[in-house]
């Protein structure tokens, strides 16, 4: 499936939680084509897989991890759509 106006994001405020957000974007990734897949994470790291675009942001909280989502994740997504992942929900189906 092609979906060329729609952005998978995650974002991830902990640099311990990154390698689980990057399985469930793979997971996520498996029979869809998106436009963009973004990863917003504390530390940019080395990763297998050149579609996914790493954005290094900083620590967040909980608190902070959810003034991003709310107020600040339009600014990451140049697509008509996105849909968000977390390493504990991502596309099954």
């Amino acid at each position: 499936m092609k979906l060329d106006n729609v952005t998978l994001i995650a974002a991830t405020g902990a640099e311990k939680d990154i390698d689980q957000t990057i399985k469930a974007i793979e997971f996520s990734c498996k029979d869809i084509e998106f436009k963009d897949v973004k990863l917003l994470c504390p530390k940019a790291k080395q990763i297998k897989h050149d579609y996914i675009q790493l954005v290094e942001i900083d620590e967040l909280d909980r608190i902070q991890y959810s003034k991003l989502m709310i107020n600040d994740l339009h600014y990451y997504v140049d697509s008509d759509f996105c849909i968000t992942v977390q390493y504990d929900g991502f596309v099954i189906d």
